[in-house]
């Protein structure tokens, strides 16, 4: 109080800077996470459905190319 500012004021200051920095951080964290997700899905889930979504008409084919 020496120089006319309460110390309440600039603990405000300091803690509102301070989460705003981590919000920030938070933010660029979350940006980075969304291409790995990109990747992971690419890589498991694609194959998995299409093995799905094929697997009966392969199985059919197979079992028609045998009958001949």
């Amino acid at each position: 109080e020496r120089f006319g500012s309460s110390i309440a004021k600039g603990l405000r200051v300091h803690s509102r800077m301070t989460r705003q920095k981590r919000m920030s951080r938070a933010e660029e964290e979350a940006a980075k996470v969304s291409p790995k997700l990109t990747i992971v899905m690419i890589l498991f889930l694609l194959p998995t459905l299409g093995m799905i979504i094929m697997g009966p008409a392969l199985i059919k084919v197979s079992i028609i190319m045998a009958k001949r």
